[in-house]
């Protein structure tokens, strides 16, 4: 075989392992602009008060992310964003944890415990698409999620 032929088909088998083994990129989740859910902050930047409020035209279920503090620097994910929700049952604490991933592939908190798990926990496909904000308050970093119920 001559040369040529041989780095053809090492750059053809090279291209193809690459596009076989590639990590799906966030865009490629689910999106939750198509659920209508919008989430509105009064005074973001006054730490000592911050409302939070979910505007939708459909059913949903709000709840606050948990564990926003112990997933590191968030700064790149502050403000709304759109994302998803994915199980994690490998999760040595819960089996049953849903975590809440931003749109960036930022994993930023999770689905409370002890939450109503039979409203968002169970019964649904996943990753589910949320809407969700995070800001960063004086005593970290605060968040809600909205899905559509």
């Amino acid at each position: 075989m001559s040369l040529p032929i041989i780095i053809i088909i090492a750059i053809v088998w090279l291209a193809w392992f690459i596009w076989k083994n590639h990590e799906p990129s966030a865009s490629a989740k689910p999106s939750a602009s198509a659920t209508g859910i919008r989430i509105n902050a009064s005074n973001p930047y006054h730490n000592d008060y911050v409302k939070l409020t979910v505007n939708s035209n459909q059913p949903y279920i709000r709840f606050d992310i948990a564990g926003c503090n112990y997933r590191g620097n968030l700064n790149g994910c502050l403000g709304e964003f759109e994302g998803w929700l994915e199980r994690e049952p490998d999760n040595p604490h819960d089996s049953t944890a849903v975590k809440v991933m931003h749109s960036s592939g930022k994993h930023v908190g999770y689905v409370p415990r002890n939450y109503d798990g039979d409203r968002v926990k169970d019964n649904h496909q996943y990753p589910r698409p949320c809407r969700g904000y995070l800001l960063k308050t004086d005593s970290g970093y605060y968040g809600i999620c909205a899905v559509l119920a």
